[in-house]
């Protein structure tokens, strides 16, 4: 009796509010309903059929488009399965916490400059490396967000009983490797393009943040340099749901900074000193990862 009443009184009281949301399916069928969740993998609403409320779901791939507060008057309508306007991007309810990781090869971009071939290998070997990210962002308005970052850049190269001859004839054996690892932590402002469809989207970030930098040197003995500057980041992103808030994240991005000041830590001391040349940081990196998005 109770549940008869309510779709009685659904009806008088709620074709306004019932209506005023619209579903269009890929299959062209116009749903007048009250939209309940918009999710990346879902839609879930409530319609009115054969004079029973129903709780629907339907999957992100059979809609074609949605549209709250739907009003006739805002379309080119030609029948109930003709629609010409697409909804507004901005009222869809898009996630509005974004977390991510992600790992992937990392390419600093630095010259390794004239030096002879075994040296420019061995130089080269310490420009590709292993990246590992992690974001974090909370937006604001659906296209606004802030947020921060963190990447980890690893890298390892060495020269193992290699003979040298040096310009006045002397010939040694060579014995070098190096271990590096560089960093960056900061907060982001990013903004984002989401598919009207399919909810896929586009995010884009700059941040501004600390980046550090650790070698670890053998060469007959043990040396650490290490060394810090500011930041800079820029990150793009492109994120594919998977379900309601998983997705496969792919990222590009670029990282820049440069320092002069060292502290070298050897077995016996520890002290501050200046490179010749700056030490240029910058480096671009390409990973897949996880996106969390609530």
């Amino acid at each position: 009796m109770k549940k008869a009443l309510f779709v009685l009184l659904f009806l008088w009281v709620g074709h306004s509010a019932i209506a005023q949301d619209l579903v269009l399916t890929q299959a062209g069928d116009s749903i007048n309903c009250k939209i309940k969740k918009v999710l990346p993998a879902s839609i879930s609403f409530a319609q009115v059929q054969d004079g029973k409320l129903q709780q629907r779901t339907l999957p992100r791939d059979q809609v074609k488009l949605f549209q709250y507060n739907y009003y006739p008057s805002d379309y080119d309508v030609i029948n109930t399965s003709s629609v010409t306007k697409k909804p507004n991007v901005s009222q869809q309810e898009l996630p509005r916490w974004r977390f991510g990781i992600g790992g992937g090869l990392g390419y600093r971009t630095a010259s390794t400059g004239d030096v002879p071939p075994i040296i420019e290998e061995y130089l080269n070997g310490l420009k590709l490396g292993t990246t590992f990210n992690a974001t974090g962002t909370y937006f604001l308005r659906p296209f606004l967000g802030f947020g921060f970052t963190h990447s980890s850049f690893f890298a390892a190269s060495q020269i193992k009983d290699q003979p040298v001859t040096t310009s006045n004839g002397n010939t040694f054996v060579l014995n070098v490797s190096e271990d590096t690892y560089m960093h960056f932590t900061g907060p982001t402002v990013t903004t984002r393009f989401a598919n009207a469809s399919s909810m896929n989207s586009f995010q884009g970030s700059f941040g501004v943040g600390h980046m550090g930098y650790r070698n670890y040197l053998k060469n007959g003995g043990e040396i650490t340099l290490e060394g810090k500057t500011l930041g800079f980041t820029l990150e793009l992103a492109y994120d594919l749901p998977i379900s309601d808030h998983w997705a496969v994240g792919f990222q590009l991005s670029s990282v820049i900074g440069s320092f002069t000041e060292v502290e070298v830590t050897t077995p016996t001391r520890k002290y501050k000193d200046y490179l010749e040349e700056k030490e240029d940081l910058n480096r671009i990196d390409l990973t897949i990862g996880l996106r969390f998005t609530k």
